[in-house]
């Protein structure tokens, strides 16, 4: 399922999903600074304390063109809050999580 996990990032991958993820510019910056620590996101992809996301920063060029930026952000899920009683709109979910590693370049 998972492909050989990059050097520098711990052997844990293998054992939790891997979830790639585009980010805005703007989004992207404020997360690779720490000033943001968290996303809201459609909960369509089963995210869970211990995934990891990959983040892709992207620009918007268009509105109907999306092009990669070349930088990714490695995280790892700590805290997931779901539900509308908090505040969040059916079916998104809240993510807080720690950053792993900054990435000049995108991976395959």
């Amino acid at each position: 399922m998972f492909e050989a996990p990059e050097p520098n990032v711990p052997q844990v991958v293998q054992e939790h999903k891997r979830h790639d993820l585009k980010c805005l510019g703007v989004l992207f910056d404020s997360i690779a600074s720490g000033a943001k620590t968290f996303e809201i996101r459609k909960d369509d992809r089963g995210f869970r304390l211990g995934d990891f996301i990959i983040l892709h920063r992207v620009s918007e060029t268009s509105p109907n063109e999306v092009k990669f930026g070349g930088k990714t952000l490695w995280l790892k899920i700590t805290y997931t809050l779901r539900g509308e009683a908090w505040g969040l709109m059916k079916g998104y979910v809240a993510i807080g999580f720690k950053i792993l590693e900054k990435t000049a370049e995108a991976r395959p």
